[in-house]
């Protein structure tokens, strides 16, 4: 399945407010493959679809880190990622936040 959204590259990542960015990681040509191939392997948002939201509302398009790098997270151990919808994604980043990277 190709689709637009697996050719963003990560670097319009947003960093900001973010006191250890992992930019070289997110910036870097490995991660951007194990993106592309994240995506394509799993399209779905995880969190949508423990909602049990219709497959076609639960598009993702972010490869996120289950426990955050910044929490000792395994960079590029695949079974610390899972996809998720913008929406997702934004909820998780900002508990995380609040909780100083916890999750």
């Amino acid at each position: 399945m190709k689709v637009d959204r697996l050719n963003k590259k990560s670097s319009t990542h947003n960093f900001k407010n973010r006191a250890n960015d992992n930019r070289e990681t997110y910036n870097s040509k490995r991660w951007n493959h194990i993106r592309r191939i994240g995506l394509q392997q799993e399209p779905f948002c995880n969190e949508c679809i423990k909602e049990n939201k219709p497959l076609h509302e639960c598009i993702g398009n972010t490869r996120d880190h289950i426990t955050p790098i910044n929490m000792g997270g395994a960079i590029w151990e695949l079974s610390n990622h899972q996809t998720l919808c913008s929406r997702h994604h934004n909820i998780k980043s900002a508990r995380e936040s609040s909780k100083g990277g916890a999750v």
